[in-house]
């Protein structure tokens, strides 16, 4: 029976979509609003199922490329590809061996 749990989220969704549906389709006078609801049910729990599976497919790739670096929030992910903040790449040129010179 508990194997059965899974299915909650889907049945919710399926539900969700049969109520919108049935006061859609009665609010417009049909006359068999289950006729409406149904399909509804079904075609937002597509809509949903197709959704998910993209986003998880993105982050999927995402993670492929390199997209989450050590779980770092996005401004320090920024920060560490711009080169900024501490520890960055090193400097194009060797740094002066006298004291920084006065400009005016």
């Amino acid at each position: 029976m508990g194997g059965l749990v899974i299915f909650v989220p889907f049945l919710l969704v399926v539900v969700a979509g049969y109520a919108v549906g049935y006061v859609v389709a009665e609010a417009l006078g049909v006359a068999a609003p289950e006729a409406v609801a149904w399909p509804a049910g079904f075609l937002l729990l597509a809509v949903t199922v197709v959704v998910l599976l993209r986003h998880l497919r993105r982050r999927r790739r995402a993670r492929a490329h390199g997209g989450e670096q050590g779980g770092l929030p996005a401004g320090a992910r920024r920060e560490r590809a711009s080169g900024g903040g501490q520890g960055g790449p090193s400097r194009s040129s060797p740094p002066s061996s006298g004291p920084p010179s006065r400009r005016r």
